[in-house]
């Protein structure tokens, strides 16, 4: 045989030896991990399994012909120990997706402070360097090469396996209705009412801007700013709501409820009702009533995948951030909101919240004049964090700092005033400028108003104003018809009484606290607690639960009746546990068919990365154990639930609290955020 049909040979045999390896890893890498990462956590994204499924494969599929291709062509020497490398790779990261992770928290934008991890980092590498040790040790004995073949084999159908059943379970794609972003760049040519929300600007941070930059205050024509302002709740999903309707959650509903009878009962949607205005809001569509008769930017469409390669690449590196030893990770880190961007319906587009892309349209294009009377609120991302914004309004993904993230969104604002002077439709505008809430004075946000025909240099008020006072400010910018309860019919010397309604909820029952203050620029600790706390529907009973249904712990709160102690108030994601023992009550709609029931728990973060856990039923242990992956599965005896309900009693002694970890200030002493609770009939 030639000398080129030896190598010819030997690349066949190496390749053919290489193929299950290599197979693994590259499976490892992709799909494996994307199906954990989408299906694990599907209320997170509004994409499904079946829309990323194939962008995902088909890199994972190149991965591993370029692999096998690599191994075949390697020279024999090198063969073994590249054999070492990937078997020694593929499998420490597999164990590190899989309960090797500290607790890093979620990536929503907020910096993961590195230093608190030296020594888990530390101790880490050495565990990535000991398996990768032990995997080229073994190349050495002479059953190295099938020992790789067999192993790789036997994870790369466990990893396939396990891919197809989730698969299976994974929700199709359903149409949807959302706010689009129709007229986003639009304006009326006889009447304007524009609100710019900014997410998080507070009043003080108006102030020091002001400061900085004297000329402010002349490019700001036409504007008052409201300093004394008070906004009327907080976060997000109750703030924005309040600053269009004027109303906190006091009833006695859910939030789905609340949001839909603040509406109702709002001026504002009654006067932007019918033809005569067109109205359009660009938020996340949880935050507003969806009302065809008022929205003129609703779209019902299935929501696709805009761009499959951004997509792809984006979620893989979430799974790489993963999956990756801690010392990469800085590398890898991500906004984990970044996958908003890529969804598209088959119609318009959804509104996503992306300043930079909206301040360089409005530079590019400016405002078209399509209607004679225009509404627009626009909810942007101002102040909230991570800080990527520049002065000039232009992604830095190193990061900057909150000053400098200040001046890109005021620069925003008087890119979007500029345009609307382009457009011959500024000096009978109406435009509020305002945040939703502040950040550090969480309840004096931002106010500046422009109304119709005002100019000269920005004015100030000290008039003691609410955003109980906005709907009222709406209904005559809109009508022209005063009621006197107008923000520029406030008296500034008169003595008011304002409310601010702030969320502590904890276990089953939702609280919202209303504090008081009759001061001026009133901070935090000028508020007085009224002594009313309203609840929502969390007083009532809980209805039967059915087994096998899935309680959610997130923004639905779902779960929320059913919990009687230990945990913490619902947020977008999940539910922190709080203090070392908690408790779950679930009466249930009928008994048990068989004798074992299997209780199923996910979690999106485990703090610190490992958790002790232990959950008793019936006054019997049936869970104890330390918990550092995400998902926790365990069965019982089905006779454990007495008297029709099941009661589940946890307890979590090393419970610490993000300020002693040193991560944050909040001073929780915390486990688990929870994201479900499933419990089944049988095992």
């Amino acid at each position: 045989m030639t000398r080129a049909g030896n190598r010819l040979g030997q690349a066949l045999r190496q390749a053919a030896q290489a193929l299950p390896l290599c197979l693994f890893f590259a499976l490892t890498f992709t799909l494996f991990a994307a199906t954990q990462m989408v299906c694990g956590n599907q209320d997170e994204f509004w994409f499904t399994w079946a829309q990323m499924a194939p962008g995902v494969a088909r890199v994972g599929l190149v991965l591993w012909a370029v692999l096998t291709a690599g191994m075949a062509l390697a020279p024999r020497r090198v063969f073994p120990w590249a054999q070492g490398v990937l078997l020694g790779l593929g499998i420490a990261a597999l164990l590190q997706g899989n309960g090797l992770n500290a607790d890093y928290g979620a990536l929503n934008g907020q910096a993961i402070a590195w230093e608190d991890y030296t020594v888990y980092g530390l101790i880490n590498t050495a565990l990535w360097a000991g398996i990768l040790f032990i995997c080229l040790s073994l190349r050495q004995w002479k059953r190295f090469g099938t020992l790789c073949v067999l192993l790789s084999c036997l994870l790369a159908a466990g990893e396939g396996g396990w891919i197809a059943l989730q698969s299976a379970d994974a929700p199709a794609p359903e149409t949807q209705t959302y706010l689009s972003q129709s007229g986003l760049y639009t304006v009326g040519a006889e009447d304007n009412l524009l609100v710019l929300v900014l997410d998080s600007v507070d009043a003080d941070r108006f102030a020091q801007a002001l400061e900085e930059d004297s000329g402010l205050t002349r490019r700001l024509d036409g504007f008052t700013w409201y300093r004394n302002a008070m906004g009327l709740s907080d976060p997000t999903k109750y703030g924005l709501p309040a600053l269009l309707t004027g109303q906190a959650h006091t009833g006695a509903v859910n939030y789905a409820r609340f949001v839909a009878a603040a509406y109702a009962d709002t001026p504002l949607y009654g006067t932007l009702a019918g033809d005569d205005w067109d109205a359009r809001f660009f938020t996340d569509s949880r935050y507003v009533s969806l009302d065809a008769g008022v929205v003129d930017n609703l779209a019902r469409e299935e929501v696709t995948v805009s761009d499959a390669a951004g997509l792809t690449r984006d979620l893989l590196q979430l799974c790489a951030f993963r999956y990756a030893p801690h010392f990469l990770k800085p590398q890898l880190w991500m906004y984990s909101n970044v996958f908003g961007q890529y969804a598209q319906a088959q119609g318009e587009p959804v509104y996503e919240i992306t300043d930079e892309a909206f301040d360089a349209r409005i530079r590019e294009t400016g405002l078209e004049v399509t209607v004679p009377r225009a509404f627009r609120m626009i909810h942007l991302t101002g102040m909230h964090p991570p800080y990527t914004m520049d002065a000039d309004c232009q992604y830095q993904a190193e990061g900057v700092t909150a000053q400098e993230q200040m001046r890109g969104c005021l620069r925003l604002v008087e890119d979007y005033l500029d345009a609307l002077r382009n457009a011959g439709a500024y000096d009978d505008a109406a435009v509020l400028i305002l945040a939703d809430h502040g950040t550090d004075t969480v309840h004096r946000p931002l106010l500046l108003l422009k109304r119709p025909g005002e100019t000269g240099s920005l004015e100030i008020s000290d008039a003691p104003v609410s955003y109980a006072d906005l709907p009222a400010t709406y209904t005559a910018l809109l009508t022209g018809t005063e009621s006197g309860g107008e923000l520029w019919n406030i008296d500034p010397e008169a003595e008011r009484e304002r409310l601010y309604y702030h969320e502590n909820s904890r276990n089953n029952t939702f609280n919202l606290y209303e504090y008081s203050t009759r001061l001026p620029s009133p901070a935090w600790e000028d508020l007085t607690l009224t002594g009313r706390v309203f609840h929502g529907d969390s007083l009532e009973a809980a209805a039967p639960y059915t087994l096998g249904d899935t309680l959610y712990f997130d923004l639905r709160a779902t779960a929320r009746p059913y919990l009687v102690s230990g945990f913490s108030s619902a947020d977008f994601h999940s539910t922190w546990t709080v203090g070392n023992t908690g408790q779950i009550r679930l009466p249930l709609a009928s008994q048990p068919r068989s004798d074992t029931l299997t209780v199923t728990l996910k979690f999106l973060s485990v703090m610190g990365g490992s958790q002790r856990l232990q959950v008793a039923c019936g006054g019997e242990t049936v869970f104890s154990d330390t918990v550092t992956d995400y998902t926790v599965c365990f069965s019982f005896p089905a006779s454990l639930a007495q008297d029709g309900i099941l009661t589940l009693d946890f307890t979590y002694p090393d419970a610490i609290s993000h300020l002693e970890a040193g991560l944050s200030e909040d001073t929780r002493q915390v486990a688990f955020a929870v994201t479900e609770l499933t419990v089944s009939d049988g095992t």
